[in-house]
């Protein structure tokens, strides 16, 4: 569900038709097309109040990182 505020009875046209905001200036929607619509005129016009993501559970990474090569030692000056 996401949460957004505006003035309020402010109103959004869609292709899919009118959102209109209640009189505290607040919609909610589950609608993905309306939540689309909605992003898109966030943070100019709208405030997003909250928007729940899917949640996506990734595999740990392992990170390998290259050890860099080891450095040859130092030539010591000769005492001639």
């Amino acid at each position: 569900m996401a949460k957004y505020k505006a003035s309020p009875f402010y109103s959004v046209y869609t292709p899919n038709g009118k959102l209109t905001f209640d009189h505290n200036g607040e919609y909610e929607t589950n609608n993905a097309e309306e939540t689309k619509a909605l992003n898109g005129l966030c943070p100019r016009y709208l405030v997003c109040l909250e928007e729940e993501k899917a949640v996506v559970q990734k595999a740990p990474e392992t990170k390998t990182e290259a050890k860099p090569a080891p450095k040859a030692p130092a030539r010591k000056a000769s005492a001639k």
